[in-house]
């Protein structure tokens, strides 16, 4: 009898915070899934509201979409107002979103972002650039990962950071550190008769998340003789890598592209 009564209790206890569950299930699929950036901020504002009048700790599932749609929102407005409900709800362990929201494209989402953090009892934010921590080449589907070419333009973004003192990092000055690694790949997109066209992408990641942050593309076309196509090909990449690379800096930096 004692046991039937303790179940009883425990599940009358249990009930709210399944109805809660219920009702944040629901939203939380509208937030995550909407085509609609408007349907999409009506219920992110709702579930803020929510959250704000019910019983902490903030279930972790809010918590994870309200960092989804800081960082990965298409919408600008949608990732301001996530920020928000970072700083409103407080909820500190998604400090480290804010500091990378602060590095967004738009004015509002950094403002937002900026604003959340106080209310978090953090006056300043740290830089969440730090220079570049580090940078790769990546392959695209089919390229043989023992492409030269790949090493070269490796050797070519390290030399871009070296040379405009953005700076690269070890492996032992990374560890505990936030920042971004840029992610390059190349791609022969023509190369008939003589004429050839190089493709080269540089990805911006978040550090340590590795989430894509932002993916710059640039292209390089030229006419070559049957002699210098592997000069060619190398002079191309140069040229492309070139301008994806300031267009990836200066985003960075806040610059415009």
């Amino acid at each position: 009898m004692f046991r039937r009564f303790l179940l009883l209790s425990i599940f009358a206890l249990l009930l709210p915070q399944l109805a809660r569950a219920k009702n944040y299930s629901k939203l939380i699929k509208t937030i995550q899934g909407d085509s609609s950036y408007k349907v999409r901020a009506r219920g992110l504002r709702l579930l803020t509201r929510r959250l704000e009048r019910s019983p902490k700790p903030v279930p972790k599932e809010a918590q994870r979409i309200v960092q989804h749609a800081a960082l990965e929102d298409p919408h600008y407005l949608v990732r301001g107002l996530a920020c928000h409900a970072i700083g409103l709800l407080k909820l500190s362990k998604l400090g480290p979103v804010l500091v990378l929201a602060q590095k967004d494209q738009h004015a509002f989402v950094r403002a937002q972002a900026e604003q959340a953090y106080k209310q978090l009892g953090l006056k300043k934010l740290p830089d969440s650039s730090r220079g570049v921590l580090w940078a790769s080449v990546q392959t695209f589907p089919g390229q043989d990962q023992r492409d030269p070419l790949l090493g070269f333009l490796l050797n070519h973004i390290q030399g871009i950071l070296k040379k405009t003192g953005v700076g690269t990092f070890t492996k032992a000055q990374q560890a505990g550190s936030r920042g971004h690694e840029l992610q390059g790949s190349y791609q022969l997109k023509a190369n008939s008769g003589q004429k050839m066209e190089v493709q080269v992408k540089v990805a911006v990641l978040t550090y340590p998340e590795k989430n894509l942050k932002y993916l710059f593309t640039a292209k390089a076309k030229a006419t070559f003789s049957a002699s210098g196509e592997e000069l060619m090909k190398k002079r191309l990449l140069v040229a492309a890598a070139n301008k994806a690379m300031q267009d990836a800096l200066a985003q960075l930096k806040g610059g415009k592209r």
